[in-house]
This record gives C-alpha cells, sequence and structure tokens, in this order.
C-alpha cells in the first residue's frame, strides 16, 4: 500500500531536523515536508494533502492549533500529534477539541514515535480503503471550481463581459445579479512591491492573502474577491455601496495584519464608486486603482473623488489647493505665517492625540482646512510627511515605556496607537533598527553597566 505522507513543522531547527531523520519508512511514512512555521505548512498541505501532521504547539505566524483547526476544517480525515513541553498542557488539553489524536513531549525518543504513529498509521489504511476515490474527486471539483472564479473575474475586473457570460459564471463567484449597487475595493501592500520579497516569501504572501479572504468570504459574507499575483492587491467585488465596503474592507485588513511579520509594510484601501450592473464593475475597478494610488503608502482608506470629469492624484489635488491659498496670500505656502500656524497647530493635535488612530483627514477636519493642502503644506514648513511626524512621536514614548520592564511589549504598542503589536514592532524595528525587546534590552545593558561602573 501506498506510504502515508506526514509533515513536520517546528520552528526549532535542532528539533526539526531531529523529527526529519526518523526512520519513518519503517512505520509505512513518507516525510513530505518539514517546514518551520504554521502558515507555510499550511501552504504546502493546501497544494498536496498529507495523511499525518505533527506540529509544535508554540510557532510564530501560526501556532499548532490554529494549524491543527484549520487542517481538520478542510482534512477531517488527517490524523495530527501535537509536540509539546511540559509548561503547555492547557494548550494540549485545548488542541483535543480540534481533533489532535496525540500529543508527544520533547524532546521525543524513538519508542515515543512509534508507539504515537503506529496505530494511526492503522488507522488511514483502514480509512484510506474507503475514502481515497471520494476525495480525490472533491479535490479536483474544488480546484476546478476555483480556476473558473479566479478566471471570470480577472476578465469582470478588467472589461465589459456579455450579459451571458455572466449568467454563467456570477454564482460560482459567489455573486448575485440582483443587488441594488456593486463597489469594488483594492486592499494593497504599501511601499512595497513584488521585487522587494524573495520568490519563497511572495509566493507565501500571496497564499496568506488568498487563505484570509476565503475564511472571511465565508465568515463574514465578505462577497467575491480575486488577489492579483503580480501585485498582491487584494480586489473584493461588495454587493453594496462604498461606505460600507470601506467598512468590511477596513475589517479585512485588521485581519491580515496578523500577517503583518511576512508583508513588512501597512497596508491601504482604495474605493471606487457603487455601479448597477455587474457588467459594469470594471469601471468601479479603475476608480478603486486611482484612490488606492492617491493614498500614498499612509495607510489611509480613500475614496474615489472625480474632478471636473476625471480624478486628479493627490499630488494634483494638493497643488490645485495649494494654488487656490496662493491666491489669499502674497508668499509661497511654507514661507507665509498663517501657513506655519497651521502646520503647528497640526502639529500639536498629533502631539497629544497620537495613542490614538488619528488621520491626517481627522487633523484637517479638525483645522478646516483641505486634507491635500495640509499634507502638501506640512511637507513644505516641516521637510517630513505627516506620517512620518506621527511615527517620530508614537517612537519617542515607545522608548521611554520600553526602559520601564513593567510594560509589557504589546502594552507598550497599544499605548503609542498600535492595537496590533506585531505592526508595531515592525514599525519600531524600521525606526530605531532594533526590535522592542533588543532596544529594551541593551538599554537594561547600558544601566547595569553605568551602575557598575558607579559602584567602582
Amino acid at each position: 500500500m501506498t506510504k502515508h505522507r506526514l509533515i513536520i513543522v517546528d520552528d526549532e531547527a535542532n528539533i526539526r531536523e531531529g523529527l526529519s531523520g526518523f526512520e519513518w519508512e519503517t512505520l509505512g511514512i513518507e516525510l513530505a515536508g518539514a517546514y518551520e512555521n504554521g502558515l507555510e505548512a499550511l501552504r504546502s498541505f493546501e497544494e498536496e494533502p498529507a495523511d499525518l501532521l505533527l506540529a509544535d504547539i508554540r510557532m510564530p505566524l501560526m501556532d499548532g492549533l490554529e494549524l491543527a483547526e484549520k487542517v481538520k476544517t478542510r482534512s477531517p480525515l488527517t490524523k495530527i500529534v501535537i509536540l509539546t513541553g511540559y509548561s503547555d498542557f492547557d494548550l494540549v488539553r485545548t488542541s483535543l477539541r480540534y481533533g489532535v489524536s496525540d500529543y508527544l513531549l520533547k524532546p521525543s525518543a524513538r519508542e515515543d514515535l512509534i508507539k504515537a504513529f503506529k496505530p494511526l498509521v492503522a488507522q488511514l489504511n483502514d480509512e484510506r480503503r474507503e475514502a481515497d476515490n471520494e476525495r480525490l474527486l472533491q479535490r479536483r471539483l474544488q480546484q476546478a471550481s476555483a480556476l473558473w472564479r479566479i478566471q471570470f473575474l480577472s476578465k469582470l475586473l478588467c472589461m465589459p463581459l456579455s450579459q451571458e457570460e455572466i449568467e454563467e459564471a456570477c454564482g460560482q463567484a459567489y455573486l448575485v445579479q440582483d443587488a441594488t449597487a456593486y463597489t469594488v475595493a483594492v486592499v494593497g501592500l504599501d511601499a512595497r512591491r513584488r521585487q522587494d520579497y524573495s520568490i519563497k516569501d511572495w509566493e507565501l504572501i500571496l497564499f496568506a492573502l488568498e487563505n484570509a479572504l476565503s475564511e472571511l468570504r465565508q465568515s463574514e459574507g465578505l462577497g467575491s474577491y480575486l488577489v492579483e499575483s503580480e501585485t498582491g492587491c487584494c480586489y473584493i467585488v461588495g454587493m453594496c455601496g462604498a461606505r460600507e465596503l470601506a467598512r468590511r474592507s477596513s475589517s479585512v485588513r485588521g485581519h491580515l495584519y496578523r500577517f503583518g511579520g511576512l508583508f513588512k509594510t501597512t497596508m491601504s484601501i482604495g474605493l471606487g464608486e457603487p455601479v448597477s450592473r455587474l457588467a459594469d464593475v470594471s469601471l468601479s475597478r479603475e476608480q478603486a486603482d486611482i484612490a488606492f494610488r492617491r493614498a500614498n503608502g499612509e495607510e489611509d482608506i480613500v475614496f474615489y473623488e472625480p474632478e471636473d470629469g476625471g480624478a486628479a492624484s493627490g499630488s494634483e489635488a494638493a497643488k490645485e489647493a495649494a494654488e487656490e491659498e496662493k491666491e489669499n496670500e502674497a508668499d509661497a505656502p511654507g514661507d507665509s505665517e498663517t501657513g506655519r500656524r497651521i502646520v503647528e497647530s497640526a502639529r500639536k493635535y498629533v502631539r497629544e492625540h497620537f495613542r490614538e488612530p488619528i488621520s491626517l483627514k481627522q487633523i484637517a477636519r479638525y483645522l478646516h482646512v483641505n486634507s491635500a493642502y495640509l499634507s502638501f503644506l506640512f511637507k513644505e514648513v516641516t521637510g517630513e510627511n505627516y506620517l512620518q511626524y506621527l511615527t517620530s512621536c508614537r517612537m519617542a514614548e515607545a522608548e521611554l515605556l520600553l526602559r520601564d520592564p513593567a510594560f509589557k511589549i504589546y502594552e507598550i504598542a497599544e499605548r503609542v496607537g498600535y492595537h496590533n503589536a506585531q505592526h508595531f514592532s515592525i514599525v519600531f524595528k524600521k525606526y530605531r533598527q532594533l526590535t522592542p525587546l533588543e532596544y529594551r534590552n541593551k538599554h537594561v545593558l547600558a544601566n547595569f553597566a553605568q551602575e557598575e561602573a558607579s559602584r567602582a
């Protein structure tokens, strides 16, 4: 009988290599792969499901419990064994709810592996006789359905389609023809492109995006979606207006930030105007692309705004607003007293509110000025953009808090305006070339050395 495929997942290289070197063939098992985190393992699993999974309970990006839950959802027949330490028995009890068959303590002896996997292989042999043909057929149907959806959406978002083409495929793309409105949103990476990543990381990014959007579609009725492989942009076709789709897209972005350590950047959202027919969705998509480009990497949500029959870019809008201001000022905006007062008021607002999730538009509304003009003016007067100043305020406060060991990293992240600790860590490292923990340890060592020197 064909050997059963096994995937091993552990972020500790020595344990991963040790388990990989075990004589699995003697148990009728073929080692199909060994991975350092749950997300990579899940990606491999979806490309070709495995019969057995041996996973560490604690890993980055996706831990063993979450991986077990997702694997069991996709393949109930897969047998899962969890690797754990003595301190994780509460988590082991939780894992039983996710269909985990057994657990092993680290490090695991040869006899422990045989005892755990031999009965699982026997069980798989019995189940395989009944399930092989049915599982293969189901997988092929799912692959065909996914390919059909991608091909249809690729055309729908880029060109007008005939009514016949829409009727034939829209149901498989999770769309209906009698919605009151259709709007396109694009959620994309700020300040990063495909060439900034290795081939392996880019493929993992695309998988993470596709996987998260699929889950959200099923759990929250997201609508149809497409992940563009060249740019990593997520196009969402919502059967609703722009404001409602903006709310849903913001929720999507929040879910995607769990993979922030993989993206290494923030994400912005652009939204087109609603259209009344599916055949016109490509127009909303073009507008969403224009709106997304106007975000300028500021982690913003931007609605398409036509100006004089078209949509001006952010820089064009800023220049137009600046010209309007210049009509009332003899000097250039950055040189005028009024301009400097506006910018100083904006800086004061940032210093007082940086602990909150503020935006440039919010500050502009508070100051009763055009947001594009405020962005232009801020750069003219200070030499940096609004987001750079906001980040510097947050990082200065974070540095002070990191020197106090009483605060945990996630608590500091929340205190300086970041609701995602991983996102905070990415920004901090980019700003200081150290992770928050490295910065804290460096400061503790410096204080210790100073105290030792004072005693000498």
